[in-house]
């Protein structure tokens, strides 16, 4: 069974990623594999202690780093709806600087004079910023070429497990000789 647990967990972590966007399935495949993963460091430890585990302890660790993540990725999934949900607020209603309502007239009106003929480069700077969470130069060129930026200032906590695990694992195998 530690084998099959094993493939399991990986093969869930696997699957979480090309479904990064769809809550849904990513909340229901990050329950099972929080299950999963917290019976599989469990029960070997219940069963042989924690010092007396063995070979074991590589899967033991594997499988720590897999629940570890369900974790981090169910943290990122709740930072993604958040992040979408500001980013709803943000555009509800908006069309263009010059259209947008200001609680102090004479705010509106200083700032219009100092955007000047620049409206279409402040109101794309805006429209980058609703749609990707910031906007910097570079993202209003990468728009500006057409490229969707939907959550591109989005950073979530999987894609550092994504990035350290392979080396966790290496060090895993390292340490005991094979």
């Amino acid at each position: 069974i530690p084998d099959l647990l094993t493939v399991i967990l990986v093969l869930l972590c696997g699957l979480t990623l090309p479904l990064a966007t769809r809550v849904r399935a990513v909340v229901f495949i990050n329950a099972i594999g929080i299950f999963i993963g917290a019976f599989a460091v469990s029960v070997p430890v219940a069963k042989h202690g924690l010092w007396e585990l063995g070979w074991l302890w590589m899967k033991v660790g594997l499988w720590l780093l897999c629940f570890s993540y369900f974790i981090s990725n169910e943290v990122g999934r709740v930072q993604y709806i958040s992040a979408r949900r500001v980013a709803k607020e943000l555009g509800c209603g908006y069309s263009s600087v010059t259209t947008a309502d200001a609680s102090v007239p004479a705010d509106k009106d200083r700032i219009l004079a100092e955007i000047g003929s620049d409206v279409a480069r402040v109101d794309d700077s805006i429209t980058v910023l609703i749609e990707s969470g910031m906007s910097t130069p570079t993202l209003r060129d990468v728009a500006g070429r057409g490229v969707g930026l939907k959550g591109a200032a989005t950073c979530r906590a999987n894609m550092i497990f994504g990035a350290f695990a392979p080396w966790f694992v290496f060090l895993l195998f390292a340490a005991h000789g094979e």
